[in-house]
Parts: structure tokens; sequence; C-alpha cells
């Protein structure tokens, strides 16, 4: 007769709430990741999906002089 062996996975339980490391808000873990690394759902996107940081130029015209057409 063949033998079958099961094997059980325990997943500890998630807390019902918790304190972010980074930022010290108060969030309620959604995985096991995120719980181990102690953050919210703000710092935790923020480490898993780091994105380069948006510089903004602005450019202004620089006034003309409609008589002469030359650029002051």
């Amino acid at each position: 007769m063949p033998t079958v062996q099961a094997h059980v996975e325990i997943k500890p339980e998630l807390p019902e709430y918790a304190t972010c490391e980074k930022c010290h808000r108060t969030y309620h873990p959604r995985n096991e990741e995120q719980a181990g690394m102690e953050l919210c759902d703000y710092c935790y996107e923020a480490v898993k999906y780091p994105t380069e940081p948006v510089i903004s130029v602005h450019v202004y015209a620089r006034p003309c002089d409609p008589k002469s057409g030359v650029t002051r």
C-alpha cells in the first residue's frame, strides 16, 4: 500500500496593526514580507519600487521690443 506524506505549511498570523519603522504611522500589514520589513503601505511601495526624482525646470521667455524685434 502506498504511503502519502503531507507537509503542512504553518503561516504566522499577521498583526492587526503595526507601526512603520520609517514614518511611525500605524498600518495593517497586507503580507508577510511587509510585516517583516515593518513598513506602511507608502514606505513599502517606495522601497520595493524605487522611482527616479522628477526634475522640473521653468523657462521664461525674454521680452521683445516689437518695434525693433530685438530681445532685451
